[in-house]
């Protein structure tokens, strides 16, 4: 999904801006949105994450941060 959404977004923020998609595979995409979590708040960084793999990890353990204070367990 993200290289098909970067085209546009580079085009949508205009001033030659440059979209770099990052695969961050591993963990049921644990390591990918833990990475994007703990990035800094620059406003640089967009995670993107497969939904049925997170849905199902949040099914089959328990999550050990709070959820409203860290997107590491984006349903819960």
């Amino acid at each position: 999904m993200a290289r098909t959404v970067a085209p546009f977004l580079e085009q949508y923020l205009g001033d030659d801006a440059t979209v770099v998609v990052k695969n961050m595979p591993g963990a049921s995409g644990q390591i990918g949105v833990t990475a994007a979590a703990e990035a800094d708040p620059d406003g640089y960084t967009i995670g993107t994450y497969n939904l049925p793999g997170m849905m199902a990890r949040t099914l089959t353990e328990m999550p050990t941060t709070t959820p409203i204070a860290s997107p590491t367990w984006p349903t819960w």
